[in-house]
């Protein structure tokens, strides 16, 4: 507070948590650390994002956690709730989970929608 009782946006401003630089600790080598890295790097707004890097020291927080679990469930076709963003770090960790999410994951199937006879009425 000022002296005057004020709030201290100044002081504030100093306490804020400041993100960290990636690293670049260990090369994305498989295509889906590659994928996890280049998502991150697009919503964190850094570049060389190492597999080692984790989310929240890169400045990651929930809402950004959202947005790139909507382009995981995009770009690679893997559900990934915040929570599994959360509980997985790093970019490595996080993609060894999504592969062995996709693994588990059965086929897609087509189903088809049942036929009515146009003089039937609409269930």
């Amino acid at each position: 507070l000022s002296p005057t009782g004020k709030v201290d946006r100044g002081a504030l401003a100093a306490l804020a948590p400041v993100a960290a630089e990636p690293t670049g600790g260990g090369v994305l080598s498989t295509p889906t650390e590659r994928a996890v890295g280049r998502i991150w790097e697009e919503v964190l707004g850094v570049t060389g994002v190492g597999r080692d890097d984790g989310f929240l020291e890169l400045g990651g927080h929930s809402l950004l956690a959202m947005r790139v679990a909507n382009r995981l469930r995009v770009e690679l076709g893997v559900g990934a709730s915040i929570r599994t963003l959360l509980t997985h770090p790093t970019v490595a960790i996080l993609a060894r989970e999504l592969d062995r999410a996709a693994a588990e994951r059965p086929p897609a199937a087509i189903m088809r929608a049942p036929r009515v006879a146009r003089s039937q009425p609409p269930a």
